[in-house]
C-alpha cells in the first residue's frame, strides 16, 4: 500500500503519525500536512484549503489535524462512526489523538478532554472528575490522559484486558500511548517505561535493559521508545513483519 514508503521529496518533518494503513508528516517550516498509503476513505488527503499544522493524528481509517494559528480541529477520512467530525462547538485544542474509531482531543486554554465517534465501549466519554491533561493517547476501544498538575493517568473505555487500569504504584508519568488493547508511560523522573493491558505477544513487556526513555510510541501489537541519552530506538512484541528492527543506519531520534 505505499505506507512505509515515504514520498521522495518529503521535507523534513516536525511530527509523524501513522494510522491502520496511512502515514503523515508535518513539514518543520511549513506546517504542511502531507500524507501516503492507504486512501479509499480519503485518509490520506489532506483537504487542500487546510492551514498550517501544529499537531497531526491517524486513525486507522481517518486524519485529523490542529491548526497552528487557531487551535481548531480539521479531520478527514472515514467517518461513519462520527470520528472524523469534530464538535462544532470543540474549543481550540492543544494536542489530539486518533483511536481506531473515535478521536479526543486536550483544549488548549482549560486541559479539558473531548472526545467523538464511535462510543460502544465509552472510550469516547471521559469520567466527570477527569482533572486538567496535558497529553491524551487513544486505542482500539479504550483512552487514557495524563493529568497536567500530577501527572497521573487515568484510562477510560473497555478494560477487558486491564488496559484501562493502570498500576497503582505508577509515578507520575510524562508521556503515554496506546496500542489496541495495551497501554505504556514513560516515568517522569526516570524515563522508565511501565507498560499494562494485553500482552500476548510481550508487548507489554519492556525488554530489562531498556534504558530511560524520551519518548514511546505503541502499534497495535508492538510498542517502542527512544532512549533519552542516546535517540537510540528499541521495540518489543509483534514481529512478523518486521516492526520491531528499526533500520540499522537510522540516525538518533
Amino acid at each position: 500500500m505505499g505506507q512505509s514508503t515515504p514520498p521522495a521529496d518529503l521535507p523534513p518533518s516536525s511530527a509523524i503519525a501513522t494510522g491502520g494503513l496511512h502515514t503523515c508528516g508535518l513539514a518543520a517550516s511549513t506546517g504542511a500536512v502531507r500524507c501516503w498509503g492507504y486512501n479509499e476513505d480519503g485518509q490520506a488527503t489532506p483537504p487542500a484549503d487546510l492551514p498550517p499544522s501544529s499537531a497531526i493524528a491517524a486513525g486507522f481509517y481517518h486524519t485529523c489535524a490542529v491548526a497552528a494559528s487557531t487551535g481548531a480541529v480539521r479531520c478527514w477520512g472515514a467517518s461513519d462512526g462520527g470520528q472524523a467530525a469534530p464538535p462544532a462547538d470543540l474549543p481550540p485544542s492543544s494536542a489530539i489523538d486518533t483511536g481506531t474509531f473515535h478521536t479526543c482531543a486536550v483544549a488548549a486554554s482549560t486541559g479539558a478532554v473531548r472526545c467523538w465517534g464511535n462510543n460502544g465501549y465509552g472510550q469516547a466519554t471521559p469520567p466527570a472528575d477527569l482533572p486538567p491533561s496535558s497529553a491524551i493517547a487513544t486505542g482500539f476501544s479504550h483512552t487514557c490522559a495524563v493529568a497536567a498538575s500530577t501527572g497521573a493517568v487515568r484510562c477510560w473505555g473497555s478494560n477487558e484486558y486491564g488496559q484501562a487500569t493502570p498500576p497503582a504504584d505508577l509515578p507520575p508519568s510524562s508521556a503515554i500511548t496506546v496500542g489496541d488493547d495495551h497501554t505504556c508511560t514513560a516515568v517522569a523522573e526516570t524515563g522508565a517505561v511501565r507498560c499494562w493491558g494485553a500482552n500476548d505477544y510481550a508487548q507489554a513487556t519492556p525488554p530489562a535493559d531498556l534504558p530511560p526513555s524520551s519518548a514511546i510510541g505503541a502499534g497495535a501489537y508492538h510498542t517502542c521508545a527512544v532512549a533519552a541519552s542516546t535517540g537510540a530506538v528499541r521495540c518489543w512484541g509483534y514481529d512478523e513483519f518486521g516492526q520491531l528492527t528499526p533500520p540499522a543506519d537510522l540516525p538518533p531520534l
